[in-house]
């Protein structure tokens, strides 16, 4: 655990949450003669021990490993330090010299960071992920996620995508929500990157990932919690509502007097795939065949080819 990279972490989250203004009188500059040092330091107290193991997903007991995906690729040769999960530290932060207003301004970046932040490898696909359990020695309840963002950005919980009991449990859910998610935004005619990024390939530089995945600990349960601009996360989740369904569903179309039309009516979203998938096996149990096959004559356009193309679609 290195101050350098908690640093580096406090930083970007008070970039993230539009505090600009301030980055270079809380964090310091290089600047020629004008450049200073931060108004602040950090320490690391109890800090846990990484040990170097074998990563590859059957050693960590994941059914399947899209979140390390480098490291079945390698047979498990890429070795890294890890830090085991649930340990804890300590983090001080000894102001120097900064104002008031600048103070809080960096605590509210370091309980953003403590709260919804990651460190080290994979961070934006759920490794590293911490949590705060105190503050200045007392004990800290839990937050609404969405308390701490500023506005243009936002978090959500798929609603389609089972929590774990444990990380092994959640990463193998998450990862085939990434899976599908990314395959559903290119059927749609998405550009998937951008949302998800991209490894750097030929003429393609390396994307980061505009939506950060984590988990988020709810009842003794593991839950994909993405965050990200609004836009973005909007687009690729419909948040779990107060009372914790998380059943797709959509009033207008499900009591439509003519569904199918209701389901392909523009604007064709990501979510429309979802809804689909899951009106179709009720359509077969209830014995309304007749709207299934209005659903395959009237996706006969080549616009709706990637609809077509999913492997439970109906054939004709």
């Amino acid at each position: 655990m290195r101050c350098a990279s908690i640093l580096g972490q406090l930083r970007w989250w008070h970039r993230f949450l539009g505090h600009q203004d301030s980055e270079a009188r809380i964090f310091g500059a290089v600047a020629g003669d004008s450049g200073h040092a931060a108004g602040f330091s950090v320490r690391i107290e109890n800090g846990p021990e990484a040990t170097i193991t074998a990563t590859p997903p059957k050693v960590l007991g994941l059914e399947r490993s899209y979140f390390l995906y480098a490291q079945e690729m390698d047979n498990g040769a890429n070795l890294r330090a890890s830090i085991p999960e649930g340990a804890s530290f300590r983090m001080v932060l000894l102001n120097r010299r900064l104002a008031t207003h600048d103070w809080q301004l960096l605590l509210r970046s370091a309980t953003a960071f403590a709260w919804l932040g990651t460190l080290g490898n994979r961070s934006r696909r759920g490794f590293g992920a911490t949590s705060l359990k105190e503050f200045n020695g007392q004990p800290i309840a839990a937050v609404e996620p969405s308390s701490l963002l500023p506005s243009g950005m936002a978090c959500a919980f798929p609603s389609d995508c089972r929590p774990g009991s444990d990380y092994s449990g959640f990463a193998t859910h998450a990862g085939d929500w990434l899976r599908e998610a990314r395959r559903i935004l290119k059927a749609t005619g998405k550009q998937k990157d951008l949302y998800f990024g991209r490894v750097g390939e030929g003429r393609s530089p390396r994307l980061a990932s505009p939506i950060l995945l984590r988990p988020w600990l709810r009842d003794h349960q593991l839950y994909l919690l993405l965050i990200g601009p609004k836009s973005l996360v909007q687009d690729v989740a419909e948040p779990l509502a107060a009372s914790g369904s998380d059943e797709v569903s959509n009033p207008s179309i499900s009591t439509a007097e003519d569904p199918v039309a209701a389901l392909l009516a523009p604007p064709f979203s990501f979510d429309r795939f979802k809804i689909i998938h899951a009106a179709i096996p009720e359509w077969q149990d209830s014995g309304q065949t007749g709207w299934i096959a209005n659903l395959v004559e009237q996706t006969k356009d080549p616009k709706y080819s990637g609809l077509r193309s999913q492997p439970w679609f109906p054939k004709a």
